[in-house]
C-alpha cells in the first residue's frame, strides 16, 4: 500500500473472493501527479498494477485458441511463464492435419506481448474436419504441449455460412399441400379461391337504445317543464289573492 504525507491511503489493494481491487485515491494526470508523470518509472508502475490485479492462471502458461471465420483457420497463442509474464521472442509452429490425412506445418508470429497468431485457409470441398497441435520448439517444451491439448475445427456440409441456392421442389411440396403458389404474382396474393364469404351485423340494438333514451328524455322535459308551469301559475293567483 502506497500512503501519502499524512499517512492517507493513496494506492491500496484488497480481495474480495477470488477478485482483486485495487483502488488510487489520486488522479493520473497533470493536476496532482505532475512528478509522476515525469518519473522514468510512471509506465512500468501502472503496467505492474494492472498485471498484477488481472486474473492468472499459474498453471496455464500456454492458451492454445483455434475459430474458424468463413474460409479460414485463425490461431492464436499466449504465451506466460509461470509468474505471468509475457514470453516474448518464441517462433511457435502448429501442425494442421486435414479430413485426408494431409499434413502441413505453419508458423506463427507475434501480434502482440506474448500473444502469436496466424490464418490458414481451409479447404472447401469433401469432409472438413480439421486437427491442430502445436510442435515442440525453443521455449515451447514438450510438458507444455501435452497439457495444453489439441484443437479442432469442424467445417461442416451443414455450416450456418453456407451459400446454397433455395430448394424449390421443397417449396413447391409446401406450397401445394397448402393451396398456395410458388413466387406467386399481386394479382393471385389477393385473387378469391372461394375463402371469400359475407357477414351480417344487425344494426337494430344501437339505434333502439338511442331512440329510447331520446323518449326517456323527452318525458323528463316534458314533466319538469309543466310542474315548473303550475308553480308558476300557483304563485300568480296567490297574488292576485292578497292584493
Amino acid at each position: 500500500m502506497l500512503q501519502a504525507k499524512d499517512e492517507h491511503p493513496l494506492l491500496v489493494q484488497s480481495h474480495h473472493g477470488l477478485g482483486k481491487t485495487v483502488v488510487f485515491t489520486s488522479d493520473i494526470k497533470n493536476r496532482w501527479s505532475s512528478d509522476w508523470l515525469a518519473w522514468p518509472g510512471y509506465g512500468r508502475l501502472w503496467a505492474q498494477v494492472i498485471r498484477d490485479s488481472i486474473r492468472r492462471d499459474p498453471v496455464e502458461t500456454l492458451q492454445f485458441r483455434v475459430r474458424r471465420e468463413k474460409h479460414d483457420a485463425v490461431i492464436e497463442l499466449t504465451a506466460r511463464n509461470v509468474d505471468d509474464r509475457f514470453r516474448n521472442g518464441l517462433a511457435p509452429k502448429v501442425r494442421i492435419v486435414a479430413p485426408d490425412g494431409a499434413s502441413s506445418v505453419t508458423s506463427l508470429s507475434q501480434v502482440a506481448p506474448g500473444s502469436y497468431a496466424t490464418r490458414a485457409a481451409l479447404q472447401t470441398s469433401g469432409a472438413r474436419a480439421y486437427r491442430f497441435e502445436l510442435l515442440e520448439t525453443p521455449g515451447i517444451p514438450a510438458d507444455e504441449i501435452a497439457r495444453t491439448g489439441v484443437r479442432s475445427v469442424f467445417f461442416d456440409r451443414l455450416d450456418e455460412d453456407r451459400g446454397l441456392p433455395p430448394d424449390r421442389a421443397l417449396l413447391a411440396a409446401l406450397s401445394n399441400a397448402g393451396g398456395g403458389s410458388v413466387a406467386p404474382t399481386v394479382g393471385d396474393i389477393f385473387a378469391l379461391r372461394g375463402d371469400g364469404g359475407t357477414a351480417t351485423t344487425a344494426l337494430w340494438p344501437p339505434f333502439a337504445g338511442a331512440a329510447l333514451a331520446v323518449f326517456l328524455l323527452d318525458i323528463l322535459v316534458r314533466r319538469f317543464g309543466g310542474w315548473t308551469r303550475i308553480r308558476a301559475t300557483s304563485r300568480t293567483r296567490e297574488t292576485r289573492r292578497v292584493g
